[in-house]
């Protein structure tokens, strides 16, 4: 047995467990880039709308990421919003950038 009497300061033992096992996650690469939501739901009134692009599960480097509008049930060029592109560019540890798309108040009933 151990005498803790017969020890110098300080006056302690590792109990059991007295091993430990440590997993270290690299998380040294550019990062997996998503839209916050994928699904936005504007009024025309909005003015602009801003469209969050997130960067996860690693932020190391510089990354730019391209972007651009495409239709789908609103029209773009100038109809129900403005044609939006150009590139995010995402610095050393930057998660989040944002998009901004121009949307049209027609201030008209649109049939659906």
């Amino acid at each position: 047995l151990l005498d803790l009497n017969n020890l110098h300061y300080p006056k302690a033992v590792l109990a059991s467990p007295s091993v430990a096992t440590v997993t270290i996650l690299d998380d040294d690469h550019a990062g997996i880039f998503t839209f916050e939501c994928d699904v936005i739901h504007a009024s025309e009134s909005i003015g602009v709308m801003e469209v969050k692009v997130l960067r996860t599960s690693g932020a190391r480097g510089t990354v730019i990421i391209p972007f651009r509008t495409v239709e789908g049930t609103a029209k773009g060029g100038g109809e129900d919003f403005e044609d939006a592109y150009g590139e995010l560019e995402f610095k050393n540890d930057e998660t989040v950038k944002t998009i901004r798309v121009k949307i049209i108040d027609e201030e008209q009933y649109e049939r659906q």
